[in-house]
């Protein structure tokens, strides 16, 4: 499957989702290579992140929604990036 969106936009609805979630400081300080669990995610948190990738994707003129699956495979930002690369897709409203 191709992505749909540009990265760097994914990028930033990743780290929207997760400035809502986590501490925004904390957020601004990782990088594509930091571990979620590094921030205190917990698997818990998966609703909470899904939720808030879907309101900063509305946000962007998106819709982002992220399952189950896409959290277990997702155990860095980079990881969380790619899932919302390839899982959003344009608003058709």
């Amino acid at each position: 499957m191709t992505a749909v969106i540009d990265r760097r936009i994914a990028a930033g609805i990743v780290e929207d989702a997760l400035s809502g979630v986590f501490s925004p400081e904390v957020v601004r300080g990782l990088r594509e290579d930091s571990p979620l669990a590094g921030i205190g995610m917990a698997p818990a948190d998966a609703v909470c992140v899904a939720d808030a990738v879907a309101a900063a994707a509305d946000q962007a003129g998106l819709v982002c929604q992220l399952s189950d699956g896409d959290f277990t495979a997702a155990h860095t930002v980079a990881d969380l990036v790619s899932a919302v690369e390839l899982a959003a897709r344009k608003d058709a409203r």
